[in-house]
């Protein structure tokens, strides 16, 4: 133990200098010596240990970055895919609270349907490839997986809350517009240059010779 470091180097002191030199030679004095803090096994099962910890929140992480970046993705070409609908929508008399609670429901409802399974499949695959990994190196017992409620329900909240803003901000942008525009196709902004706009430095010359 790190507190009895100097009483054990006394101790040990006092013993080889109790000896005569050739006794010295025959036990080769003390090569190293060292608390459990310090000792090399015991380093590299703490460096593991982290590093463990370190990927069960990395993996997460990126897992919800990437959810993220799909619902954003999925919800967009959605509401592009359906603008002529909106426009039928509001057409037929329907208001905006009407379509933007159909919305809302459809990206919610699948939203937590995917959570609903991230939370009981997530905490038994993380941990299991995990096993796979240190029983290479180690001799682990059998594990036991505990799902951290209290994570998943505050993830689940702020997915939702994500997914739902998102949403949100999507149809509400195209509410704003007209029926009639919304039932038209987009039309893609085109910008031209003006006449004022800088001209290239350099030009390519063709030659063409005629025989």
């Amino acid at each position: 133990n790190e507190r009895y470091m100097n009483d054990a180097k006394r101790i040990l002191d006092n013993y080889y200098n109790s000896k005569n030199y050739e006794e010295n030679q025959l036990l080769n004095r003390m090569i190293y010596m060292t608390d459990l803090s310090n000792l090399a096994s015991n380093l590299t099962v703490a460096n593991d240990i982290e590093q463990a910890y370190d990927l069960s929140i990395t993996f997460p992480m990126i897992f919800l970055l990437v959810a993220v970046l799909i619902v954003i993705t999925t919800i967009s070409q959605l509401i592009i895919k359906e603008r002529q609908q909106i426009g039928t929508f509001k057409a037929l008399g329907l208001t905006k609270f009407e379509i933007l609670s159909h919305y809302l429901m459809t990206t919610l409802s699948i939203s937590f349907v995917g959570i609903i399974f991230g939370i009981f499949f997530g905490p038994w695959l993380l941990p299991k490839i995990m096993d796979i990994k240190y029983n290479i190196i180690y001799s682990i017992t059998p594990t036991t997986y505990a799902i951290p409620w209290l994570v998943a329900v505050l993830t689940a909240v702020a997915v939702l809350g994500v997914v739902a803003f998102i949403t949100w901000f999507i149809v509400n942008k195209e509410l704003k517009v007209s029926p009639v525009e919304s039932m038209r196709p987009a039309v893609p902004k085109i910008k031209f240059k003006g006449k004022n706009a800088a001209k290239p430095k350099y030009f390519l010359k063709i030659v063409l010779n005629s025989t």
